[in-house]
């Protein structure tokens, strides 16, 4: 009984392979919220001047040309949802921005309206490894928001 338990165990120990990719790390949403002047939450579809989610689309741009994204099979269909934050008494917006490899900062459109009178851009950096990509800073409209050592993670804009 020993032998065939020792040939049992050593099969097992040898056919164990080491999986250097079992783990992976996705960490790119952005994360912040949006007033007016006067302090109302604008994604707060109970403020009268709140955007609509139908109305927001976000384009990703990719060798110079905007694609305006959509995947119907994703739970955030359109790349960003809406959610309120107790802890912040406000509800935030949580973009998936691009993160196309052939550019270096990956560019996204945040359209907030459907006549596109309203947008701003949203640019990241990624640390890139074989099992993670990690949006490390972010840039909106230009203005660093995000950054290893910016340790808020939701950020305001005010609209």
């Amino acid at each position: 009984m020993k032998i065939v338990a020792f040939f049992s165990l050593s099969f097992l120990l040898l056919s164990c392979q080491d999986d250097t990719s079992c783990c992976i790390n996705i960490d790119v949403g952005v994360d912040f919220m949006v007033k007016s002047e006067d302090g109302a939450d604008l994604l707060n579809p109970a403020s009268p001047d709140a955007f609509s989610e139908d109305d927001i689309w976000l384009y990703y741009l990719t060798d110079g040309e905007p694609e305006r994204y959509y995947k119907g099979n994703l739970d955030a269909a359109k790349g960003f949802s809406i959610y309120p934050d107790e802890s912040l008494d406000a509800h935030v917006i949580r973009v998936f921005p691009n993160t196309a490899e052939s550019e270096e900062f990956p560019v996204t459109y945040i359209q907030w309206d459907e006549e596109g009178n309203n947008i701003d851009t949203l640019r990241c950096e990624f640390q890139r490894t074989e099992n993670s990509l990690i949006c490390t800073r972010v840039w909106f409209n230009g203005e660093l928001k995000r950054s290893p050592t910016i340790t808020k993670m939701v950020f305001e804009v005010i609209k």
